[in-house]
């Protein structure tokens, strides 16, 4: 109750309308049936809403000052869409990593074999 509440206060204190949705959910005793071990229904959970849309950007930007991430519609999808793509970067550093270490124990073997064979 207090969170949805603190971003409905931080918005209009900012001048900026609020919409919220699903409020039932952080007016009343929700918090009491909370489990880890069984997910809830996100469609449950009271949303924040911003009524109009030239006050989106000031409102991220309020959000991001105080520590909060603002949701984005699909962020789940586009979060896995880009961790398939980080796959691909990350074996390909890693191959780099690999070969770099793999040329410096040459080059140290190199050197090795050098000095045995002058001293």
């Amino acid at each position: 109750m207090e969170n949805v509440q603190r971003v409905v206060d931080l918005m209009a204190a900012h001048g900026i309308e609020t919409s919220v949705q699903n409020p039932r959910g952080y007016r009343g005793a929700d918090w009491k049936r909370f489990s880890y071990s069984r997910p809830s229904d996100r469609g449950s959970w009271p949303r924040v809403s911003i009524v109009r849309a030239e006050n989106l950007t000031q409102a991220r930007r309020l959000l991001r000052e105080a520590g909060i991430e603002p949701a984005t519609r699909f962020a789940e999808e586009l979060a896995a869409s880009r961790q398939a793509g980080d796959m691909r970067g990350q074996q390909r550093t890693s191959k780099r990593v690999k070969l770099v270490i793999l040329a410096l124990i040459v080059g140290v073997c190199i050197l090795i074999v050098m000095s045995q064979l002058q001293g």
